[in-house]
């Protein structure tokens, strides 16, 4: 009896798991140190399904029907991802003191680009994110699996610090909407990230 509910709320929930969207742009994460000076700032898409055009930037991870069959889901806002990533970091950085100057570098820059791009801007250190996987796999569990690098950049280039976060963690269950589910699981996850990343001891020394 048990299985047999599972399984209707999941066709259910498959009649809903077409163009599902998921909120970033109104998440805002905060620094627990002050950060001074002027920092550029960059979010590198490297996710290789959005590298090589498969995947759109603004893909945010899979809604699944009734069957596990997947549906893409994407930001909200319809940004790219990227985007939503920079805007967050941007907030937090001035909320804790900083100028932002922001450089937008596409999916196919590649990293030693952006990197010559963030030092130009003549900023006192850069801050460059890099999403190497950012993905919510959603069904009757919510999964993220993610894998971002932080590169804390010196006026010359020079790496001062890096920081990284990568699994695959269970961020919400929900047998009877399994939308919903996904749809409010990923504000604090996404924020719990962003926090997590920037509180790195070496990043936070380095920023400081």
């Amino acid at each position: 009896m048990k299985r047999f509910l599972v399984l209707l709320a999941t066709a259910i929930a498959g009649g809903c798991a077409v163009g599902v969207k998921h909120p970033y742009h109104d998440v805002a994460a905060e620094l627990k140190y002050p950060v001074r000076g002027t920092i550029a700032l960059a979010a590198h898409d490297r996710r290789p399904d959005v590298v090589t055009g498969v995947k759109s930037e603004s893909f945010a991870g899979v809604q699944r029907g009734g069957y596990g069959n997947p549906f893409d889901v994407v930001t909200e806002s319809g940004q790219p991802l990227a985007k939503e990533f920079q805007n967050a970091i941007a907030g937090a950085l001035t909320r804790a003191g900083a100028k932002v100057v922001r450089v937008d570098v596409g999916p196919t820059v590649q990293p030693v680009e952006a990197r010559r791009q963030l030092v130009a801007t003549g900023a006192n250190k850069s801050v460059l994110l890099t999403l190497q996987e950012w993905r919510v796999d959603s069904y009757i569990n919510v999964n993220l699996d993610h894998d971002v690098l932080l590169t804390i950049l010196g006026p010359q280039g020079q790496v001062l610090a890096t920081g990284g976060l990568k699994g695959a963690d269970r961020i919400a269950s929900s047998a009877i909407n399994p939308v919903a589910a996904s749809i409010e699981a990923v504000r604090p996850a996404y924020r719990r990230k962003l926090e997590e990343l920037f509180a790195t001891p070496a990043v936070a020394n380095a920023l400081r």
